[in-house]
């Protein structure tokens, strides 16, 4: 008897409010650009490559900006001139705009969360849990 494997396909998608585009990518090996795509229209805007597979998107409220999480870590996009603005190389799964917009929280595998400066990808603070130590 033969057996067949589904092939999972995971995106994600978030739209931004301040202008109603929407911002997709992929974890997908290979698959490592971010699309924004036009909510009105429906076409694609703007392409933005990274080097490794994006497991999350997060526009800051105001729109101008994307940050992604992904393998190799976290990206500040400016979405006006399609360029990275910086670039930290700690892995990231989750990342999500302050509501004021200066800073962005993301989040590891290990379950750290770090808080950085949206103006210079500035480490403030790191937070986590603390194993229990035990001896024997």
């Amino acid at each position: 008897m033969r057996c067949l494997r589904p092939l999972a396909v995971l995106s994600i998608a978030l739209m931004s409010l301040a202008d109603c585009a929407m911002a997709s990518g992929t974890p997908l090996v290979g698959a490592h650009a971010v699309q924004i795509w036009s909510a009105a229209s429906g076409k694609r805007e703007l392409s933005l490559d990274e080097n490794a597979a994006i497991f999350d998107v997060a526009f800051s409220l105001d729109g101008s900006k994307l940050a992604t999480a992904g393998q190799t870590g976290i990206s500040l996009w400016d979405l006006a001139s399609g360029r990275k603005v910086w670039q930290e190389d700690d892995g990231a799964v989750l990342v999500v705009f302050a509501p004021d917009g200066k800073w962005i929280a993301e989040a590891d595998f290990s379950g750290k969360f770090r808080l950085r400066e949206v103006a210079t990808g500035v480490l403030l603070h790191i937070f986590g849990y603390v194993a229990a130590r035990t001896t024997v």
